[in-house]
């Protein structure tokens, strides 16, 4: 293999230790955004790199055959290094801005929506009280009866009161 080819694979590495890096940092923020616990990061670790290795493996594949060469891994971690002297740290304040951000606006919807539907229950409510139509006139009240000095029952009746 020529110098120029190894050149140009040790960037290539290189780009894909930078994309491992970011993919590490994504990994990362969904860590921080879903606290999975000690387990969960332990089992999410594997899983990140039992995803990441077939990755790697085919990447190598088809740059150089699937030779593992010293070169390789100088630029794989050197990727990775450059990565994270340069960037993660900018990634993750940006990506952990955008994300507080998307958590206001979705709060604000979500007491939006929920202060509708309670206005609109409220509403419902009282119009099931008080009638769909905006209310029934009051029921007259139930004439009482009463008893007489003599001790009968007579029914009393309100009157007009006379003009004056």
């Amino acid at each position: 293999m020529s110098s120029s080819r190894e050149f140009i694979l040790l960037f290539q590495l290189a780009l894909a230790g930078l994309m491992i890096g970011l993919l590490f940092d994504l990994y990362r923020l969904g860590r921080w955004l879903f606290r999975p616990g000690r387990i969960g990061t332990y089992v999410g670790d594997i899983l990140f790199w039992l995803l990441l290795t077939p990755v790697l493996f085919v990447l190598l594949l088809f740059t150089n055959g699937g030779e593992l060469r010293l070169y390789v891994f100088a630029g794989l971690a050197g990727g990775c290094l450059l990565y994270f002297r340069l960037f993660s740290r900018r990634f993750l304040r940006l990506a952990a801005g955008l994300l507080r951000r998307i958590r206001r606006v979705a709060g604000g919807l979500e007491r939006m929506v929920l202060g509708a539907g309670r206005l609109l229950l409220g509403r419902l409510a009282r119009w099931e009280v008080n009638g769909w139509l905006g209310g029934l006139p009051p029921e007259p009240e139930p004439e009482r009866p009463t008893a007489s000095p003599s001790g009968s029952t007579f029914v009393e009746r309100s009157r007009p009161s006379a003009p004056e």
